[in-house]
């Protein structure tokens, strides 16, 4: 078999960077909407453990996983979505909003 008549893969476009957006005392987030399905990837820069949180269309939280400090997770999402990031103890730090492209969502130290 020559490899070299393969076509190449295509080369993935790089990610948009998404807006974090520190939290506020007695902040309500934004429901999430779906729209268009896309990847985000959420890398922690700081030095502790965090949870990431969907916030679903009815507003609750659900709990997708923890992120380790240095360590990212790749996640399947919708345009028009919320996602929250806490501490250990569910303290929240900030959120992101989805746009329409698969994007990275850097928290912050």
């Amino acid at each position: 078999v020559d490899l070299s008549k393969l076509p190449a893969a295509p080369v993935r476009p790089p990610r948009k960077p998404l807006k974090w957006v520190a939290a506020k005392k007695g902040e309500k987030l934004k429901k999430s909407v779906s729209g268009a399905n896309i990847s985000v990837e959420f890398v922690n820069k700081s030095s502790r453990r965090v949870k990431l949180y969907w916030i679903s269309y009815g507003g609750e939280r659900t709990l997708y996983g923890q992120i380790d400090p240095g360590k990212s997770r790749d996640q399947n999402t919708y345009s028009g979505n919320t996602w929250l990031i806490t501490d250990a103890n569910d303290k929240a730090l900030g959120h992101f909003f989805t746009g329409s492209e698969d994007a990275i969502a850097l928290i912050p130290k």
